[in-house]
Parts: structure tokens; C-alpha cells; sequence
């Protein structure tokens, strides 16, 4: 599995002419932090990026030639489905 990912990033990055295309995924806004300097993102609904829909989100992204997708949000750790979305 690790192959064939290093594999298919050095695809993307030789197809897209040796540039890398970033793109970022906001998995969850949910955060134990309690921020007011810069975001008070704790203070909101939490929302979570569905499994189905971060599925469809990284088939769109490889299609699209990304490279490498960040997958960020309020705290990334707390998102409830990010193993099975990263595997």
C-alpha cells in the first residue's frame, strides 16, 4: 500500500510538470482548544466530514492531479471516522 501511494505521488508530481499540487480537506470542525486569539471555531456547530463524502472528496482530488491533501479542520484528531478516511 505504501508503494503504490509513493507510486501514484510521483505520477501527479511528473504529470503536473514537476509542481506539486496541494489541496485541503477540512475533516471536522470540532476542537478542544479554546482559542480566542485567532479562530473561535470551538464555538460553533461541530461538523464532520462524512466517510462517503471524504471518499468522493480524495476520488475528485486524484482525479484532478493533487499530490498531496492535507486533511485539516478544528482538531483533525477528533474527527470520528479519520482512520478509515486516511486508509
Amino acid at each position: 500500500m505504501q508503494y503504490r501511494t509513493i507510486a501514484n505521488t510521483i505520477s501527479n508530481f511528473l504529470r503536473n510538470y514537476g509542481e506539486f499540487n496541494f489541496a485541503f480537506v477540512q475533516v471536522t470542525t470540532r476542537c478542544n482548544a479554546r482559542c480566542t486569539d485567532l479562530r473561535d471555531i470551538w464555538a460553533s456547530k461541530p461538523f464532520h466530514l462524512l466517510l462517503c463524502d471524504a471518499k468522493s472528496v480524495i476520488d475528485v482530488l486524484a482525479k484532478g492531479r493533487f499530490s498531496v491533501a492535507f486533511l485539516e479542520g478544528g482538531e483533525t484528531g477528533l474527527c470520528p471516522n479519520l482512520v478509515e478516511t486516511v486508509n
